[in-house]
């Protein structure tokens, strides 16, 4: 009798590797949405003591301050949210940095000139694996029906 347990788990992770890398690309696909649809831009500010000490003995770790998003409708204030430190100098000096936040999460958000990476690359090696995963077990059913015969 054949044993054709060693054939079925490389389909079977074949599939698995397949789904994972689907997945993986589904995740920019998301942050594509929220980017387009849930975000809005504004300008921030901060006049946290913390930003104006950092930037006085030239900090070079990440902050988390109070922070203000000016928008077109109105001033929406972020407490604890982190700071880069190529931009604690930026804030000190009052000078307000371009951003695009998520609505529903403030603490999300993109710095200028900024935007979610493309989905596109981790799609298509998603896709080659699913049809790579197809084909394995089309050949695992052939040698099924072969070893029946």
């Amino acid at each position: 009798m054949v044993n054709y347990f060693d054939s079925f788990q490389a389909v079977v992770m074949l599939f698995v590797g397949a789904i994972a890398l689907l997945l993986t690309g589904l995740i920019p696909i998301y942050e594509q949405v929220e980017y387009h649809w849930f975000s809005q831009s504004a300008k921030m500010f901060s006049s946290d003591p913390i930003i104006q000490r950092a930037a006085k003995h030239n900090q070079n770790d990440a902050l988390m301050v109070t922070v203000i998003y000016q928008t077109d409708s109105g001033a929406i204030t972020v407490n604890n949210k982190r700071i880069r430190p190529q931009h604690i100098g930026r804030l000190a000096a009052g000078e307000g940095i371009p951003i695009k936040y998520v609505t529903y999460d403030h603490h999300s958000l993109w710095y200028e000139n900024e935007k979610p990476e493309s989905p596109i690359v981790w799609l298509i090696v998603a896709v080659l694996a699913l049809m790579t995963a197809m084909y394995a077990l089309r050949l695992f059913k052939s040698e099924l029906k072969e070893g029946r015969e």
